[in-house]
């Protein structure tokens, strides 16, 4: 669509009518940012009333409303105040042909398709405002009659309205195919960093179980000499309690069982208490200790040990 300026003044007034009253106020203020004067109607009905009290350079209405749609409410203003050549946008989603031909039937001048962006609908508002005198002048009208899903419609437009309504359809596809491409582009954008972070998440998860698997692996040895050493080894917590004891030292204590050592304080198993307390305390202060001490079998019996 050729795209003349409108440099609208602050009596450049159009009205709006629709009966969703978010969509009207967001409209309101979009066209009066672009010092627009806005008058709002909620139904057909309404707009009409108005429309016999004022004149404004445009209207634009929405379709699906109660009382009176979008296309009749057109109609009777094409009707109505022919005279005074006032352009019609019908704001539609335009998922049907239909909507194309009911729009030529009623006189609309030009298609403005939902959502709309700012610029798009400013767009065409400026380009129908620019040309108000070819709306206002004598238009040739051309009577057409078609065949369409089987049904034969008489239609009888003026050559502009043909003209204005086919650059309406043809931009608003335009419109829309770039927003595809736009959504396209986010879609691929949004597709690659996911990739990014699967790829990210798996390499972190890749290395955190190589790690473990290294972590286990070493535990496993150290459990292994631990269990397959020929010394008597044992492991106590902060407390003197044993945690873990390895078969040379249930062999040279006495017990053959595990669960017989595990849980019990070291001092248990050395023949003086007051010297494994000693022992104890030294580890807990140094982390360390060493030298000789007498040890203590489950029966009783003694021996000279090391430590």
């Amino acid at each position: 669509m050729s795209i003349k300026e409108h440099s609208p003044g602050p009596k450049t007034e159009i009205l709006i009518v629709e009966d969703s009253r978010t969509q009207a106020e967001q409209l309101r203020y979009l066209l009066e940012q672009h010092h627009f004067k806005i008058t709002v109607a909620t139904n057909g009905k309404q707009a009409l009333s108005l429309l016999s009290e004022y004149k404004p350079a445009l209207v634009i209405s929405d379709i699906i409303m109660p009382e009176m749609n979008g296309y009749e409410l057109c109609k009777s203003i094409k009707t109505d105040f022919g005279d005074e050549g006032i352009p019609v946008i019908l704001l539609t989603s335009l998922e049907d042909v239909e909507d194309v031909l009911e729009g030529l039937a009623c006189g609309a001048d030009s298609f403005i398709t939902k959502p709309y962006s700012e610029d798009y609908i400013l767009a065409v508002i400026n380009q129908i405002l620019a040309n108000l005198d070819i709306y206002k002048g004598e238009r040739k009208r051309i009577d057409v009659e078609i065949v369409f899903a089987g049904k034969n419609r008489f239609i009888s437009a003026e050559q502009q309205q043909i003209l204005t309504l086919l650059l309406s359809l043809y931009e608003a596809a335009v419109h829309k195919n770039k927003e595809l491409t736009q959504t396209q582009e986010k879609l691929r954008l949004l597709n690659e960093n996911l990739e990014g972070l699967v790829e990210q998440r798996t390499a972190m998860l890749t290395k955190e179980i190589k790690e473990r698997k290294r972590a286990q692996d070493a535990l496993l040895l150290k459990n292994f000499v631990f269990d397959a050493s020929i010394a008597a080894n044992s492991i106590a917590d902060l407390n003197g309690v044993i945690t873990e004891a390895n078969e040379a030292f249930l062999r040279v204590w006495g017990y053959p069982s595990k669960d017989e050592v595990v849980g019990k304080p070291l001092a248990h198993f050395i023949n003086d208490p007051n010297e494994g307390v000693a022992i104890v305390t030294a580890l807990n202060s140094t982390g360390q200790w060493e030298g000789d001490y007498i040890a203590k079998r489950k029966d009783g019996s003694t021996f000279n040990a090391h430590g």
